[in-house]
């Protein structure tokens, strides 16, 4: 669990759920649930090009918001490796004072802006797919100066298979954002292929490559880019869906709490056998019986194993406060996937 649970007000990603009308209780958990997989693809992203999360010495979370993605990478590195940097002062005020990270007020041009460092590791997760042209290519030199000589620059875009209406050329602005206050003009929404952003690449930055290209690899939404060492090996091709897991039912039996429900790989349709749970911050041990039978999923997913169902259990322990519950599965490609809920009783 991350060390945090709470979410700030004005955190414009909560504000944005508000506004689909999420309730409260449903907004808090698909807000955790989002963050922690862009965490997950981050995390395996950078696995898979042969580094490990747990040994950065320095990261940036550039475009931070209000921590809903480094409170999970919280998880792998202690708070003082870790900087992040937003427009907002009140969002990197919070982040300061609530994670205990490092903290760089940022501006809606580069010039001038000391990003710190030189880092390891730079994440920058749904910024680049709001910014006009000019300022797409000006950060992406901002950031790639920050980095170390064999640093990595994470980010991520939106595709033209999101652009509504007709896709023509290379790149596509549209003066149009769900932020409550950033100029449209500079924050907007903006829309790239991926042989552009490699031209980019090729064009802004001697020296480095890009070693990542991965289509909807966030959320299934968004296209992610890791810019590298020119010497770095590539991967192009790697599925990143992360496991489907539900939770069809809950119940406490005295001290005794017992759910069910389902989990598969959607790399290949295998029952999850790996499954934690944590409540509140902590881990609880778990009961578990895996590879029951769920036909019924079928319906929905043709490619899930019958055997995907669950049963499992664990301790109500007295010292549970807040009752969030959070429920794990990894399948056999280390992907995993997290579900938040409150506890119902």
């Amino acid at each position: 669990m991350p060390k945090s649970l709470v979410i700030h007000p004005e955190d414009e990603m909560r504000l944005h759920l508000r506004t689909l009308g999420r309730p409260e209780e449903a907004l808090f958990c698909e807000y955790m649930q989002t963050g922690f997989a862009v965490y997950a693809m981050i995390h395996e992203v950078v696995r898979r090009l042969g580094r490990q999360l747990e040994q950065v010495d320095s990261l940036l979370d550039f475009a931070s918001g209000y921590g809903r993605v480094v409170r999970f990478l919280l998880d792998d590195l202690p708070a003082t490796r870790v900087t992040v940097s937003d427009i907002y002062a009140d969002a990197v005020r919070f982040q300061t004072e609530e994670f205990g990270v490092h903290g760089v007020v940022s501006k809606a041009e580069p010039d001038g802006l000391d990003l710190g460092g030189p880092h390891d590791l730079i994440t920058c997760n749904s910024l680049f797919s709001h910014l006009p042209e000019p300022l797409f290519r000006s950060w992406l030199i901002k950031l790639a100066a920050a980095l170390r000589d064999d640093g990595l620059l994470l980010f991520t875009t939106h595709g033209p298979h999101l652009f509504d209406g007709h896709f023509a050329g290379d790149f596509a602005f549209v003066p149009s954002s769900e932020s409550r206050s950033l100029d449209v003009q500079t924050y907007g929404s903006a829309y790239v292929t991926m042989a552009h952003v490699e031209r980019l690449v090729q064009e802004l930055l001697p020296g480095r490559k890009l070693v990542a290209s991965l289509a909807r690899a966030a959320n299934g939404h968004q296209d992610v880019y890791v810019v590298g060492p020119a010497s770095m090996a590539t991967i192009t091709d790697a599925d990143l869906s992360l496991p489907r897991v539900f939770v069809d039912g809950m119940v406490q039996q005295g001290d005794l709490v017992k759910f069910w429900g389902w989990a598969f790989s959607q790399v290949d349709g295998r029952a999850v056998r790996r499954l934690r749970a944590f409540v509140d911050h902590q881990e609880v041990p778990l009961a578990t019986i895996t590879g029951a039978e769920r036909p019924d999923l079928l319906d929905h997913f043709p490619n899930a194993s019958q055997q995907a169902g669950f049963e499992a259990s664990f301790d109500l322990a007295q010292w549970m406060s807040r009752r969030v519950f959070a429920l794990q599965a990894e399948d056999d490609h280390g992907l995993r996937a997290r579900i938040f809920h409150h506890l119902p009783f």
